[in-house]
Parts: C-alpha cells; sequence; structure tokens
C-alpha cells in the first residue's frame, strides 16, 4: 500500500454488507439496557461471531447497582423488563403502545405496577412552578420534560403513573428516556413511567382542550435487582510500538437501536473481521501503534474500564482514539450527514487530519456511493468524551441527524449499509496508514501545516459569521487557537516517533496567526462579568476526574439548588455537557482562565449563568475554589 486512498479502499472493497446485516439483525432483537440481561445477551452474540471468524476477543464484567461508582458516573441499578402497556380507557377504549411492538414505550429503570387513573398534563414537568394551581396526587402526569427530573417531580407530589412525550423526535416514534433511579431511591419511588408518540400525546390534549376526562391504564412488568453487571469486550492487534489507538464503539440502548448503536458496534466488528484477514494475508503490514478495540455501555462501561486500567497507564500508553457512533444513516431515509467530530481546540492532532482527508474521499467520489459529508468541530454526547476529558485526542463518525433518533422507529430497514462500510474503513485505514504514512512525511508535514492554517481562518471565520462573537471574544477565540493548534505538529512527532523540525514550522504557521492579547480586566469589563469578580480570580481544583455529569452534580444539591442547576442547565443548552468535558481539561485554571477557554471553544456563552453553574458544581462537592 502506497498511499491512504489505497488502505481506505482496501478496507471498504473487503466490508461484507451481507455479513454485518446479518448481525444487526441479531443485535436489533435484545433490549440492551445497562445493568439488564438484555445487554449481556447481546454481548454474548457479538463474542460468538467474533470468534466464529477467528478474532481473539476479551469478556470482562463489572458490576452496577445504582451506588458503584466509577470516576464521577454512578451506576444503574440492576433492571429487567418483560411486558409493559398503555391504554387508553376514556373517552373510548384502545391500547395505545406495547412493549412487544414498541420496547422504548418503558422508561428504563422503571418500577413494575399497574395503575388507572385521570391524566393530568403539566407542561415541562420539571420545574415545582410547573406544578402550581395542579393536583395530580393519585393521578397520571404526563409531561414533556427532561423525564428523569419531571419523573421525580411527579412522585414527590404523589402522583400514580407518569407519561413522557417528546417535543422533538418524530411525531411517530415513542421515544426512548430513562427515570435513572439510584439505588437509595429504590424505596422512594415506586411509580411506574411510560413513554407515548407526539401523535399519541396531541390526542390526549385534545381530548382535555374539549373538557372530556381522559383515563388511561398503564402496566409495566418490570424487576429492579440488587446488582447486575456489565460486559466489556476488547480485541487487541499488537502494534510495532506498545502505544494504543483505541477504537470504541457502544453496545447498549434499547430494541430496535439499529442506527444508535448496532451499526457501530456492527462496523467495528466487520471491520475488524476484515482488518485481521488483510493482516493475516499480508496485505497490510503490522500497524505502528497496537490498536484496542472496545464494545461496552456507553460512557459507562469505558469509564469503568478506564477505572481499572487506571489514568496512568491510559496517558502513558493511549495516543488517540475513534469512536463509531451511529454510522448506518441513510441519506434519503434519516436526512442524514456523514460526519467527522473534530476533539476541543486544545486537542488537536494529525488523527483529524486523517480523518477529514477520509470523509473528503468517500462523500466527494473516490469511494463510491456519494454521500454528503461534513467537517464538524468538537460537540459531546459518545463514548469520544472519556478519552477527551483525560486529554486523549479523539474524533467521534456519525451520520447525522437521524429523525428516527432514540425512538422505536430506529430500525434495521432505514439502515444504509454502504455508509456503515465507509465509516468502519475510515476507522481502522487511519491507524494502518500510520505504518506507512512516514515515507511520505515532508509531504505530510506540508499538508498538516496548510490544514492549520486552513483550520485556524475556519474556525476565525464561523465565530465572525455564524457564533456572532464580539470583539473581545474573537480575540479569545485567535489566542486560543494560536497556542494550540500548532501543537499538532508536536503530534505528529509523537505519533509518528520520527524527528520533525517543529520549531521551523511553528514559525510559519504563526506568521497568520498575529494577534495581540488581551487583559484580564478588559475580558471581564467586556463580557459585563465585574460582580463576579473575587470568584474569578480562584483556582479550580477537582476532587475527582473524569466526565463531570449535570445529573451526577444535581444528585449532591439540595431540592432548591437541584432546580436551579436545571434552569441553569437549560439556558446553556447542551453546551453544558462540552463545558463539563473542559472543566476537566482545566484543572488548576482560574474560574476566569476556565472561562476563556469555553468561550475559545464553543463561542458566545451566557457568562453570568456560567459562573453560577462553578458556583453550583462547587456546591456539590466535585471542585473545590481555592
Amino acid at each position: 500500500m502506497s498511499s491512504f486512498l489505497e488502505v481506505l479502499k482496501t478496507m471498504y472493497e473487503s466490508f461484507s454488507r451481507t455479513s454485518a446485516r446479518k448481525l444487526i439483525k441479531v443485535l436489533t432483537n435484545y433490549h440492551r439496557i445497562p445493568g439488564s440481561s438484555g445487554i449481556i445477551d447481546a454481548a454474548h452474540e457479538l463474542e460468538r461471531w467474533l470468534k466464529s471468524y477467528g478474532v481473539a476477543v476479551n469478556v470482562e464484567y463489572f458490576r452496577v447497582d445504582g451506588s458503584i461508582r466509577y470516576f464521577a458516573y454512578t451506576t444503574p441499578i440492576g433492571w429487567e423488563i418483560r411486558d409493559a402497556h398503555i391504554k387508553l380507557i376514556k373517552p373510548k377504549e384502545e391500547m395505545l403502545h406495547r412493549f412487544i411492538d414498541s420496547p422504548t414505550m418503558v422508561l428504563t429503570y422503571s418500577p413494575p405496577g399497574k395503575v388507572e387513573g385521570e391524566v393530568v398534563y403539566v407542561g415541562r414537568g420539571v420545574y415545582s412552578e410547573d406544578y402550581e394551581n395542579v393536583d395530580v396526587e393519585g393521578k397520571i402526569v404526563l409531561a414533556w420534560g427532561s423525564p428523569a427530573y419531571a419523573y421525580r417531580q411527579a412522585c414527590r407530589r404523589r402522583a400514580m403513573g407518569f407519561i413522557y412525550f417528546s417535543k422533538d423526535r418524530c411525531y411517530d416514534g415513542v421515544p426512548y428516556a430513562s427515570v435513572r433511579l439510584r439505588r437509595y431511591e429504590v424505596k422512594e419511588y415506586k411509580v411506574p413511567a411510560v413513554a407515548i408518540s407526539r401523535r399519541i400525546a396531541d390526542r390526549i390534549l385534545r381530548h382535555s382542550e374539549k373538557g372530556e376526562k381522559v383515563v388511561v391504564e398503564i402496566e409495566v412488568k418490570s424487576a429492579i435487582k440488587d446488582e447486575n453487571k456489565i460486559p466489556v469486550i476488547t480485541s487487541f492487534i499488537e502494534g510495532k510500538s506498545d502505544k494504543e489507538i483505541w477504537l470504541t464503539a457502544h453496545l447498549c440502548h434499547p430494541s430496535p437501536g439499529a442506527n444508535d448503536n448496532a451499526s457501530g458496534v456492527v462496523g467495528l466488528a466487520e471491520g475488524l473481521r476484515v482488518y485481521n484477514e488483510l493482516l493475516n494475508k499480508g496485505v497490510f503490514e503490522k500497524p505502528k501503534h497496537s490498536l484496542r478495540i472496545i464494545w461496552t455501555a456507553e460512557w459507562l462501561g469505558y469509564l469503568a474500564y478506564i477505572s481499572k486500567l487506571g489514568l496512568d497507564y491510559m496517558k502513558d500508553k493511549v495516543l488517540m482514539g475513534i469512536n463509531l457512533d451511529m454510522i448506518g444513516g441513510d441519506e434519503v431515509k434519516t436526512d442524514s450527514v456523514l460526519r467527522v467530530k473534530k476533539p476541543p481546540i486544545m486537542l488537536h492532532s494529525i488523527l483529524e487530519v486523517f480523518a477529514e482527508e477520509a470523509i473528503k474521499m468517500v462523500t466527494e467520489g473516490e469511494v463510491k456511493p456519494h454521500h454528503r459529508g461534513s467537517i464538524d468541530i468538537y460537540s459531546s454526547g459518545s463514548d469520544h468524551d472519556p478519552l477527551i476529558a483525560i486529554g486523549i485526542p479523539s474524533v467521534m463518525i456519525i451520520t447525522w441527524p437521524d429523525k428516527y433518533y432514540h425512538t422505536d422507529l430506529d430500525r434495521v430497514d432505514n439502515i444504509n449499509f454502504a455508509n456503515i462500510a465507509k465509516c468502519s474503513s475510515i476507522a481502522y485505514a487511519i491507524p494502518q496508514y500510520l505504518s506507512i504514512a512516514d515515507k511520505h512525511l515532508g509531504n505530510l508535514v506540508e499538508v498538516i501545516t496548510y490544514y492549520i492554517s486552513k483550520t485556524y481562518s475556519e474556525h476565525m471565520l464561523r465565530g465572525f459569521m455564524k457564533d456572532k462573537l464580539n470583539t473581545i471574544e474573537f480575540k479569545l477565540r485567535s489566542i486560543h487557537m494560536k497556542k494550540h493548534m500548532p501543537l499538532i505538529l508536536e503530534n505528529l512527532k509523537q505519533v509518528m516517533g520520527i524527528e520533525v523540525d517543529v520549531e521551523k514550522y511553528i514559525r510559519e504557521v504563526s506568521e497568520f496567526m498575529k494577534v495581540n492579547g488581551v487583559s484580564d480586566e478588559e475580558v471581564i469589563r467586556e463580557l459585563k462579568i465585574e460582580k463576579y469578580k473575587n470568584i474569578l480570580r480562584r483556582r479550580i481544583k477537582l476532587n475527582y476526574n473524569v466526565l463531570l455529569l449535570p445529573r451526577e452534580i444535581a444528585d449532591k444539591l439540595s431540592l432548591d439548588d437541584r432546580e436551579r442547576l436545571l434552569k441553569i442547565v437549560d439556558e446553556l443548552e447542551r453546551k453544558i455537557l462540552s463545558i463539563l468535558v473542559f472543566l476537566t481539561l482545566s484543572n488548576g485554571k482560574t474560574v476566569l482562565e476556565f472561562m476563556k477557554t469555553t468561550i475559545s471553544e464553543l463561542g458566545k456563552l451566557k457568562y453570568d449563568k456560567l459562573v453560577e453553574l462553578i458556583i453550583m458544581i462547587e456546591k456539590s462537592g466535585y471542585i473545590s475554589l481555592t
């Protein structure tokens, strides 16, 4: 193999869509909820499939019981679901949803129970004010807000049942959601919880608007266990060095969960079969760095596995990660685009240079059929996050959006197997190309130098045109990029193991990244955060490592503070997940330095809310301000 394109095409042309289809049909039969037998059964199927092709795998199990923690992540309870339904009783009798048809209709970790009662709509249902002048005692609450928090509000007000619907999912899809019970909550919260489609929710609301009493019957046949386990399946391919590149795909999610994420699981598995075969035939030479391929529960399983290996091991051995999540979206059926999600600016590496080139190759005609492609800035929400949170560059390859995302309509008939083949081939082609890339080192350095200048320009243009950054925000992003972008060249030396005249190229790329510095006083004044001056000077000390999540922080707060935190999260939107990842990377920084980093990475924010968030995190005990 003499080029990256040849490596990529060889992987793609060897990929069996028939084999992938067979495996995905098996996996989607399982309700793959962490803490249940479904994910364990699915892991056994995957293990058998891999071994049938001579792939060596190792399976480990980690305990979950609703109280065990891996870093700052509390495990789910042990849980099994057998059956469920929701039936309309009044104004007319009609079966609305059954578990056998729509497995997502049961909110995961819902307690068992059979209830019949009047439906009361509370809107979002997350905050105390949502229940003002609404009596829900002895009734069934219908809400569309964050289901775990709305569920707890309903239970505390002695509702007998809980129904969730989503305003964001497709109209006929029954959404996937969870009540996420902790071990200490099992005795307190005993209300059965189900989900319905937006179409059914609208019907119920129309009845209510006409003054008609709506009565439903809910039955959930579930069992809460003292404990259970989650599987971690790994395969290891020894390289020329003992450094590792991780390839990941999460095994969990309710049935069918075809694109999310049986597609990633199957792409990683079939890609491994192909890669193993090409190595054995001598088509591919031994990879430069060892490959560790991992399937387990999203976030949870990776944190459990990382906790076993230890952070010192991770930082010493693991060079980069490639995550496959939802890689089978069909351009027509699901409205998807084949994307690479980059790491944060501060973790830019040669990984994304290869990933960007690969996406171009598979979407611009060199690897057919064509498909829309996109290179995106960092966003959190999958298994690239645990590595990013400890400073390891990682990309996510995904087909997004998917109009059937997190619903019972995420089925195999909406999968595009050519896209699975493309994404899988990219994941294995990148580490394989590193074995021959040193033969083209001069060209590679030039390509990376050009990439740095192009990326800098794109980020700054985005800040001006889309994010509408003001002058101080614009300057902060430019300074941040000037500091971190040239580190790609340092990463090249680390990954390739070859001495590169880094200083020469850093001087070259710095020529177009000239920007004047800004003082802290100027930042504070322009962002209008003078009232927080004392807090801004304090340093952040992390009391836990790896991936702080809003729900973990909320668990440590009083009910009033928990509501306040949720409101802050709502106002900061999903950017909050990214911010909490960055927080881990910001250990030892002042609050102001942390704010400057988040502005540089994410763009315009509600700065007073960001400061309030830091105060709430300190209250939770996850950080100290010194």
